[in-house]
């Protein structure tokens, strides 16, 4: 038998590939059946993409902070009905879509919104910064006046976003990080479109020079290859099993095992009201659930070290801010079951 390992850190990709005992001969013709599936991945166009990636690198501008941003905003503003001698030009239409436009930057965070959300002010925010502000402060981060925590989706803000897009009012580096980020959210499920919007997304903004979309382009395609390696390996009678891929994982683990104990790692699901809901209920062939605390969204979306495997509960045990946790099973992504080869 053989074995190969694949890790890396940097890209959040995780592949551990076990062979079969390799007893059994291959049937007839299988060997050029394999050798022309696996020629497939080698003609993609993988070197294509990662070139596309040293490209949007070498060409993107450096991060901008928050004022600067702000500030570049303003220039543009104030320069746009002036041709180059300084003279006012009559363009009322573009002075009020830039009004607009700066009516949709979050005042929290100075960029562009994704996820725009009414608070009790009136006023718009980006839904993460806004969160944020309201865990500590009982203020409107715009009026300073006492506000509530209650929240409303802006559809019609969003709607206003895309328009003013396409209409080229918002800078091209401003649109490929809308982009960018509504392509997360939606591979993440948390903002309506699936895949092939997300794709639509992260196209949009690998054509403004993102070099993160890009990157995130390049990700699903080698996820696209490993997914049809991982027929050829199957149909070959080998055991395989993808862990880890991405920021948000492959997926939970579908049945509880025995893990090597402080040595395996695990990372928990990122989602908070699932992780809850999986506590709370009997993990499949158990009788009793594993409970929940208030201290367990701490947990969420980290990685651990496995410290026990409680099979009772079919969950397993780590350590966190010196607590130890039970996790079922299936709020864990399995990420190794030992060491990295080098």
């Amino acid at each position: 038998s053989a074995s190969s390992r694949l890790h890396s850190d940097d890209s959040c990709i995780s592949i551990i590939m076990a062979s079969g005992s390799g007893d059994s001969p291959s049937p007839a013709g299988y060997q050029s059946d394999q050798e022309a599936s696996l020629q497939t991945l080698l003609d993609s166009d993988f070197e294509a993409k990662l070139e596309r990636v040293k490209a949007a690198y070498d060409s993107s501008e450096a991060n901008e902070s928050a004022g600067e941003r702000k500030k570049k905003r303003k220039r543009a503003s104030s320069n746009a009905d002036k041709d180059p001698q300084g003279s006012d030009l009559q363009s009322p239409l573009k002075r009020a879509m830039l009004c607009l436009l700066e009516n949709h930057i979050c005042p929290i965070s100075q960029s562009l919104m994704v996820q725009p959300m009414i608070a009790e002010d009136g006023h718009l925010y980006e839904k993460a910064a806004i969160e944020r502000w309201l865990k500590d402060n009982a203020n409107s981060p715009k009026t300073n006046m006492p506000m509530g925590k209650t929240l409303i989706q802006s559809v019609v803000g969003r709607q206003s976003i895309m328009e003013l897009i396409k209409c080229g009012v918002v800078e091209d580096r401003d649109a490929a990080v809308w982009y960018l980020e509504t392509a997360k959210l939606q591979i993440d499920a948390r903002l309506p479109g699936g895949a092939d919007v997300a794709l639509a997304n992260l196209e949009s903004a690998a054509s403004l020079n993102s070099k993160d979309a890009v990157t995130f382009l390049v990700g699903l395609h080698l996820r696209h290859l490993v997914s049809e390696y991982q027929k050829v390996a199957r149909s070959a009678g080998l055991d395989t099993t993808m862990f880890r891929f991405g920021h948000a994982g492959v997926g939970a683990m579908a049945v509880w095992r025995r893990l090597p104990e402080n040595v395996a790692r695990v990372r928990i699901i990122e989602d908070q009201s699932e992780l809850e809901r999986l506590c709370l209920r009997p993990a499949p062939g158990t009788d009793h659930p594993v409970k929940w605390n208030s201290r367990m969204p701490d947990i969420c979306g980290k990685e651990y070290v496995v410290t026990e495997n409680a099979e009772h509960r079919a969950a397993y045990a780590i350590q966190h801010a010196g607590r130890r946790f039970l996790v079922p099973f299936d709020g864990c992504i399995l990420i190794s079951e030992g060491p990295t080869a080098e």
